[in-house]
């Protein structure tokens, strides 16, 4: 039985969701989201600013977000997102690239190929931030899959 989340993060998952219908899709997303995530994070980790980095930084200041829509899914997802941060500074620049171009290419074939709509971002900028949360949330059990 899925977990209830706040109304507010209800309405982004199904916002989102909508574009995310079919099992070929969503399972693109499963395996590209996370590839992107863990190289966006170990791509700003080259970027220092004083005794953090840009990377740490910039999940600080996700994490703020995610904790306002829902602290109950925020919180778990933010320690993931850290967790991955810590090796990903440690993956070479040329790994980290290829991760994040295959990444990519993951989600545009899950569009192209099984959902046949475009990407969520493509209408809403914020839903680069919700993609990650969304399939984190569904495979967490925090909604039906």
């Amino acid at each position: 039985m899925p977990v209830q989340v706040s109304d507010r993060l209800q309405r982004w998952f199904q916002d989102y969701g909508s574009y995310h219908q079919t099992r070929g899709n969503k399972l693109c997303h499963d395996f590209g989201i996370p590839m992107i995530v863990a190289s966006v994070l170990g791509l700003l980790a080259c970027v220092p600013l004083g005794p953090v980095d840009l990377g740490l930084a910039v999940w600080g200041l996700i994490s703020l977000w995610y904790w306002s829509l829902d602290w109950r899914v925020g919180v778990p997802f933010s320690a993931l997102a850290l967790g991955l941060w810590f090796p990903a500074r440690l993956v070479p620049l040329p790994a980290l690239w290829a991760m994040f171009v295959l990444g990519w290419i993951l989600q545009f074939l899950g569009h192209i190929r099984y959902e046949k709509k475009s990407p969520a971002f493509f209408t809403n900028l914020r839903h680069l931030l919700i993609g990650p949360l969304w399939v984190f949330a569904r495979r967490a059990g925090y909604m039906g899959a």
